[in-house]
């Protein structure tokens, strides 16, 4: 889960729409927040050096060809998951992504000769080891590192970032002390994975706390606050995202789901929502049709607020 491939642009070369068209296919197939695996957008110049890799093929198959694959490459391209890998402009492609694999690539893929290299043809087969168990779903114990790092793609990829979590752990609940203190760590590490590419502005928590009748509407947003100010006393005042609750009755949150956490790109569910207990639960990616779905439900959420 969360795998994270280095693609060489170089790998288009000598290759025809029809090629790239099933190419692409296979890769938008197997790759993106449907399948919680992904392609890394390195340099942050790629979308260019792919348009310009297109440009250069020499096939001049007929103008649907050219239509379909275009479409393909624009989802490929709408995919890749941002990096913060260093790039250097006098090194070679393939130079840069070894430099870096270690850090943050699972594989390097290009047709150029290395040791540390996989070809192309190998990642359309399924014959890297290193990728050969990936999957989008995975059981891990419950703590606010490993959620972190299961919604790390999402808020890297999005503008903005929504946990619909009925039962979420605020400051001055009767939620165990820990619990709350992972909670409020779990939203503190978000937000500094935020930090790292400045493009998530808005991360919401949608909360039942609506419903909670032990406390006055006075209490429930002195609480909100305490938790707000407690995540800001974690990562700094002046970050460029910003920590927001929307608080709703349990019938208008059951619309969407309440163990979810979604964006326009992609969605997560957690089992047993995001309470940090340390018990071994069950995370994965929806799929690209299930997340279609929560987005609808989103939007009818948003339209009877």
């Amino acid at each position: 889960m969360n795998e994270l491939v280095a693609l060489d642009p170089g790998v288009l070369e000598g290759k025809s729409l029809v090629d790239l068209k099933r190419d692409l296919f296979q890769i938008n197939r197997e790759f993106g927040f449907a399948n919680g695996r992904f392609i890394a957008e390195f340099p942050q110049a790629y979308e260019r050096l792919w348009s310009e890799a297109y440009q250069a093929l020499n096939s001049i198959p007929d103008g649907l060809s050219k239509q379909e694959v275009k479409k393909r490459l624009e989802e490929f391209l709408a995919n890749l998951l941002p990096t913060n890998a260093d790039y250097r402009d006098g090194e070679t492609w393939v130079n840069n992504a070894l430099l870096q694999s270690k850090q943050y690539f699972d594989a390097v893929i290009s047709n150029s000769d290395g040791p540390d290299l996989h070809t192309f043809e190998q990642l359309l087969s399924g014959d890297i080891a290193a990728l050969s168990e990936a999957g989008r779903e995975a059981k891990l114990a419950a703590t606010s590192q490993n959620y972190s790092n299961v919604i790390r793609p999402l808020v890297l990829a999005s503008t903005e970032l929504f946990i619909a979590d009925r039962y979420f752990p605020f400051i001055g609940t009767n939620s165990k002390d820990f619990e709350i203190q992972e909670a409020i760590d779990l939203l503190s590490r978000l937000i500094k994975i935020a930090e790292e590419n400045k493009r998530c502005k808005w991360i919401v928590i949608i909360s039942d706390f609506a419903s909670r009748r032990e406390f006055s509407n006075r209490e429930k947003e002195e609480k909100i606050k305490e938790t707000i100010s407690a995540v800001k006393k974690s990562t700094g005042k002046n970050t460029y995202c910003s920590l927001d609750f929307e608080l709703e009755k349990g019938n208008h949150l059951q619309v969407i789901h309440e163990r979810y956490v979604f964006s326009m790109k992609g969605c997560i569910s957690f089992d047993k929502g995001l309470v940090c207990d340390g018990k071994t639960r069950k995370v994965d990616y929806e799929t690209k049709s299930s997340h279609d779905a929560t987005l609808h439900k989103f939007r009818k959420y948003m339209k009877a607020r």
